[in-house]
């Protein structure tokens, strides 16, 4: 089965046939390729639509293992231990995701992942850190529906 067809099973809401289609490659790839990477974060994605979050979570720290330099397993792992109430160290990994898309000239930060950061931060009660991610967020993508969502949310009035 190609890649296509493993996203495509992914996509028309069959994870379980997605993960066993994508598993079967995994074999045929080196650890570390994009072949590889992708197939992993197929996994990792199908395993959180099945709310089998702790099983995702090894498959993001191997796919951190194998690729520190990617945001996206950094960040997709952090919403699988926020998921788990993990908030100090889904904020860990958020703040790695950030740092990484930061260095990645071909990786921007995007206005979504510094929102998350932001919630969390305010959840754990750091208001400074919050609000320094909401800014950046604000400043960097003005127009972005999500930053104005928790502007309103913490300001009163």
């Amino acid at each position: 089965m190609t890649l296509t067809e493993i996203y495509k099973l992914q996509e028309r809401g069959k994870p379980r046939e997605a993960i066993i289609a994508a598993r079967g490659r995994l074999s045929e790839t080196t650890v570390g390729s994009r072949f590889w990477e992708a197939l992993m974060h197929i996994i990792g994605d199908c395993l959180i639509d099945l709310t089998d979050i702790e099983e995702a979570i090894l498959v993001y720290t191997e796919l951190i293992v194998a690729l520190p330099d990617g945001s996206v397993a950094w960040s997709n792992r952090g919403y699988c231990l926020r998921q788990l109430g993990q908030l100090e160290k889904a904020l860990m990994d958020y703040d790695t995701a950030i740092k990484k898309k930061e260095s990645n000239a071909a990786d921007s930060c995007d206005g979504i992942l510094l929102c998350k950061a932001a919630e969390l931060a305010h959840a754990l009660g750091d208001e400074d850190r919050a609000f320094s991610y909401l800014s950046t967020a604000i400043r960097d993508f003005p127009d972005g529906k999500h930053e104005k969502r928790l502007l309103a949310k913490w300001l009163p009035g």
